[in-house]
């Protein structure tokens, strides 16, 4: 089933009305549909892709001109290379590294998810009300994240910078409050 674009540029508010008169009757049905969207932002085991939506993260296997005026620059490896660099390509596209245990969380929006919330609780519970600006950069650009339609390991990637950020706050924080308490 595809959304008919037709039919909502036709009477957008009818569409609207529509969509929120079926809200309000069954929101269990939406709160189901949303957490089933958003599911690899917080649920650390979904690193298996989506053969739907999947393409690889070798972007120039995905490129192809669309007229004659384009000029793609064809990928050279060396030949001394070839042999290895052939082994990587089809290990990455085989998604092997998702399958090692314990390893395969670092590739996982979830688990980044749950590291950053750790990491705001051990700031709550340690007291450092100061550093929740710094958490807040990163937990708005996940809440959005969970508003987007597409849900893609790259989208993560400035939260998952955040994380060492976050947690060398939390390390300075911390030792400045020691070498007070030393001090006195």
């Amino acid at each position: 089933m595809y959304f008919n674009l037709e039919k909502f540029k036709e009477d957008p508010i009818a569409f609207v009305s529509l969509w929120a008169n079926v809200g309000i009757k069954c929101p269990i049905n939406y709160i189901d549909a949303f957490c089933r969207l958003n599911v690899a932002s917080w649920y650390p085991d979904m690193n298996e892709r989506d053969l739907g939506a999947w393409h690889p993260y070798m972007e120039f296997d995905n490129s192809k001109p669309e007229n004659e005026e384009w000029t793609i620059v064809k990928r050279m490896t060396p030949e001394f290379l070839q042999s290895p660099a052939t082994k990587v390509r089809e290990e990455i596209l085989e998604n092997k590294y998702q399958k090692i245990p314990l390893l395969s969380l670092f590739w996982s929006s979830g688990f980044t998810t749950w590291l950053m919330f750790f990491l705001l609780g051990y700031a709550c519970v340690k007291k450092r009300w100061k550093l929740l600006p710094l958490f807040s950069i990163p937990v708005l650009m996940w809440m959005t994240l969970l508003l987007a339609p597409v849900i893609l390991f790259r989208y993560m990637y400035p939260v998952m910078a955040s994380i060492p950020v976050l947690w060398g706050a939390l390390k300075i924080t911390g030792k400045e409050e020691k070498d007070c308490k030393n001090e006195s």
